[in-house]
């Protein structure tokens, strides 16, 4: 399946939007994506683990929040089901990263 299990992923689905957080399969037809956190443009809320860049330099005008899953209005657990046919694609992601350095921030900070 190309899941480094010791690894975050990033799940892009075709609605456009990206999730990050462990991936694994669950059946021939769903993944799951455990510890699940996505990315908002700042402008948009003001509830945020941590602002992210769009580019390393200072100049970018792009914003975005690295958000937990958890915190979404409805309050959903901690993981979600994905139907592989939603899934465009998914990466495994680099633990040097800036989104895996704020994801472990995140949770050293509420642990």
């Amino acid at each position: 399946s190309g899941i480094d299990k010791s690894k975050y992923q990033m799940v892009k689905l075709s609605d456009g939007q990206s999730y990050y957080g462990k991936l694994s399969v669950l059946d021939s037809d769903h993944m799951k994506l455990a510890d699940v956190f996505y990315l908002e443009n700042e402008a948009s809320t003001a509830n945020s683990t941590e602002n992210v860049s769009s580019k390393d330099d200072q100049t970018s005008q792009n914003k975005y929040k690295l958000l937990k899953f958890t915190g979404i209005y409805f309050g959903p657990e901690d993981e979600m089901t994905i139907s592989r046919s939603q899934i465009i694609n998914y990466a495994n992601l680099n633990p040097e990263s800036k989104i895996v350095k704020i994801i472990e921030q995140y949770k050293t900070s509420n642990n």
